[in-house]
């Protein structure tokens, strides 16, 4: 990797982390509603909990801390202790799925508080998480740089290992880590279902390197931290009983894989967490919060190349769904992405849009962060 290209990944990586692109980078949320008519709340309070907005019929509105008013929302935003939800018009209905796995009926009527309907658990089973690599400009496409697994742990013992297909194959493929040593030659497709043998053990830090018929390696992409690891046997029990407990919850069959998305990211299962959501988009998905999952998790482990594509989906939907939330951070992504690739025009013309959309909201401080960030790029 060259000293330019570093410098290009480093501020990426900043600008990224700035404008919370991605579970990971997400703020801390605002402190919890109280019964007071006033709204006043606690300075203090944070809440490493994850709820969702799982189901919902008809209007759903909803007011943040920092917004001035009520604005629409969506299927598969994630709320925060302090957050008012109101249904609006006849047969407006909502749930929440809380971080304690159990689901909330919004009530109609008054605006209720997501702390009435979700209290805090001593230990959410959903929380924010995920990879620490953080985005990146992307690479040269003619490295067979790693997708899958990727700055991850893992529940399943044999993944499917995938890599960028760089036109020159075939690739040899190898595992390493520990007293592990296993690989592949002459693999002609881009991915391969890693045997369970030898076994992967908990604990171990494992390295997939991929090199293609002309000598070019995915260890040409300059980047640490890119290997994954088998999840310690404790935690896996949790997930796989959490896991059982979302699927026992009776959502929609696209509630659940976001929500066992959700579960698996929180867990730093970033490879699991990618292929239920890849299989969302792959069979049509039309949600706006699919495709920002998705490429919030591609930033987070420094695909920004393939990230790309998802949040320009998630513009056009979260447009469609009158969802200017949704619409603002995926737009405040595409900034970064745009401003790594150092294409200030495009950076610059969708950072200025997302700053309007809070400024739409009522977000001052979101609002002024791009503003500061647009100053960077003048």
């Amino acid at each position: 990797m060259t000293l330019l290209s570093k410098i290009t990944l480093l501020v990426l990586i900043l600008g990224l982390a700035l404008l919370g692109c991605g579970p990971a980078a997400t703020a801390p949320p605002p402190p919890p509603d109280t019964p007071s008519p006033s709204g006043d709340q606690s300075d203090e309070f944070t809440d490493p909990g994850l709820n969702l907005l799982v189901a919902q019929q008809g209007e759903v509105l909803l007011k943040r801390a920092a917004w001035s008013d009520y604005h629409p929302t969506g299927f598969g935003t994630v709320l925060e202790r302090g957050d008012l939800l109101k249904l609006s018009g006849e047969g407006a209905q909502a749930k929440v799925l809380c971080d304690n796995l159990t689901l909330w009926p919004v009530p109609g009527g008054a605006p209720a508080g997501l702390n009435s309907g979700c209290p805090q658990p001593p230990e959410p089973a959903l929380t924010r998480g995920g990879a620490k690599v953080g985005a990146t400009r992307g690479v040269d496409p003619l490295v067979p740089y790693i997708i899958s697994p990727r700055a991850s742990k893992l529940l399943d013992n044999a993944p499917t290992l995938r890599w960028n297909d760089t036109g020159g194959g075939p690739y040899t493929v190898q595992v390493r880590g520990g007293d592990l040593s296993w690989g592949q030659e002459e693999v002609a497709q881009t991915e391969l279902a890693y045997p369970g043998e030898p076994a992967l053990e908990p604990g171990v830090f494992y390295l997939l390197v991929v090199q293609d018929g002309q000598g070019r390696s995915s260890q040409d992409e300059g980047l640490k931290g890119l290997g994954f690891s088998l999840l310690e046997e404790a935690e896996a029990g949790r997930v796989r009983a959490d896991a059982e407990r979302i699927t026992g919850l009776g959502l929609s069959s696209e509630a659940e894989a976001l929500a066992l998305a959700r579960l698996y990211a929180g867990h730093g299962l970033i490879a699991e967490a990618v292929e239920i959501l890849e299989g969302l988009v792959e069979e049509g998905s039309q949600q706006a919060a699919i495709h920002q999952a998705l490429a919030d998790l591609y930033g987070e482990i420094g695909l920004t190349l393939l990230a790309e594509p998802r949040y320009l989906e998630a513009v056009e939907l979260a447009e469609a769904e009158g969802n200017v939330e949704g619409l603002a951070a995926a737009q405040a992504c595409l900034g970064e992405i745009y401003a790594g690739l150092n294409n200030a025009e495009e950076a610059v013309r969708w950072l200025s849009q997302a700053q309007a959309n809070y400024e739409r909201l009522g977000d001052a401080q979101r609002a002024s962060e791009i503003a500061e960030r647009l100053g960077e790029l003048d």
